[in-house]
């Protein structure tokens, strides 16, 4: 697993988008075991964070922000 904040914004959508990923987050609000899907898309926020679009194998569809409380990723 890697750190979201480790890497600058443009280095993580390249990184990032069109990839299966998994993402985990000690957030309170973020699922325990995690989020896992497809990086369909992307936006940045005018606080600079990047909203990423993140579609699961069950056809749901989350917005993964890189703001998010030790956000980390592993490719999958």
């Amino acid at each position: 697993m890697e750190y979201t904040k480790h890497y600058a914004s443009t280095v993580l959508i390249k990184k990032l988008l069109g990839n299966n990923i998994h993402f985990i987050s000690d957030c309170m609000l973020f699922p325990k075991q995690g989020i896992s899907g497809k990086v369909i898309s992307y936006r940045i926020m005018n606080n600079g964070e990047v909203l990423f679009k993140v579609k699961t194998s069950l056809g749901k569809s989350y917005d993964v922000g890189t703001n998010t409380s030790n956000l980390q990723f592993e490719i999958i």
